[in-house]
């Protein structure tokens, strides 16, 4: 499995000041400590040269990935002019070229921690046909953080229609998955001088719609994840982390504050107690199944080892 995420400095800006550095350092930890990832799996990093450059600089992710079980691979991306040009890269095919070819890739935001094991979440699930896993989250597609202007009311299979976070789906490669990714990308570019307020999400809901429509004939099957899998904004007592299996500390993207200081006192809580779970309970008997399939035709702490060019892998 490669889980991957994407992590830039926008143009004009000191990586050095870039709290998004420091939430990737969180996110990595979480991954290394909960996620149950193998010698055979990869955490792979979309990230631009100036921050990768930066982070070279420094020892802090040298000590964290220390004995990490899994492998860590880059793609190095053009450092981006704005949040549109930033979040595109983590649809752009050039990018998963760099990383070592697995059957199931999962992006994950860097505000979304892992606190549970990700394996288990797709061990009873068919992978020999290939499969776009979407989250659903509270709100509707129709609405303005899913749909933007590009969806209406009436576009939706019913009104309740639940939106999908861009923060997190996992996939399978594919010719038309190449595509799904290749119009998103478009659109998102397209719109980067009047850019949605949650920048490429309406664009990724639009497309998986016109698939969940039949408007497009796609090689790939849709399944929508419950929504119970990943809690919002959740303070350490909260019961929905008796399911969750991930945690997103969302708000207004590309504003550094309103993510970190969640993240840091959510993490700080975590530690500071009995955690979140005992090393046991980190992988769980049993996990949420899918709410809803639709099947388509479709020592000195070391400097970090993040390399430039193409990583090897195994």
């Amino acid at each position: 499995m490669l889980v991957y995420t994407t992590l830039f400095t926008l143009a004009g800006k000191d990586p050095k000041k870039n709290k998004y550095i420091t939430m990737f350092y969180m996110w990595f930890t979480y991954l290394k400590r909960y996620a149950g990832l193998g010698p055979d799996d990869c955490v792979g990093v979309i990230i631009d040269e100036d921050t990768l450059d930066y982070i070279n600089s420094e020892t802090t992710f040298g000590y964290i990935n220390l004995n990490v079980p899994f492998n860590v691979e880059l793609s190095v991306m053009k450092r981006p002019a704005n949040l549109s040009e930033g979040f595109g890269e983590r649809y752009r095919a050039e990018n998963f070229e760099q990383f070592t070819t697995h059957t199931l890739n999962l992006h994950i935001d860097i505000d979304c921690l892992c606190i549970r094991s990700i394996k288990s979440l797709f061990e009873q699930v068919d992978l020999t046909y290939p499969t776009f896993f979407s989250m659903a989250e509270s709100g509707y597609m129709h609405d303005d953080n899913h749909g933007g202007t590009l969806i209406k009311k009436e576009d939706v299979p019913h009104e309740e229609f639940p939106g999908l976070s861009a923060g997190w789906y996992a996939w399978m490669h594919s010719d038309d998955q190449k595509i799904l990714f290749d119009s998103i990308l478009k659109g998102c570019l397209a719109n980067a001088d009047k850019p949605f307020y949650t920048v490429d999400q309406p664009f990724y809901n639009y497309e998986l719609l016109q698939i969940i429509n039949e408007s497009k004939k796609v090689d790939f099957k849709i399944c929508v994840m419950d929504y119970k899998l990943v809690g919002f904004n959740p303070l350490i007592s909260d019961t929905c982390l008796a399911s969750a299996h991930f945690v997103n500390f969302c708000g207004e993207p590309g504003v550094e504050d309103c993510h970190f200081e969640k993240i840091f006192a959510f993490m700080l809580m975590d530690f500071s107690m009995s955690g979140l779970k005992s090393e046991s309970e980190s992988k769980p008997a049993s996990s949420p199944p899918p709410a809803e399939q639709q099947q388509q035709q479709e020592q000195e702490p070391p400097q970090p080892q993040m390399a430039h060019g193409r990583p090897g892998g195994t």
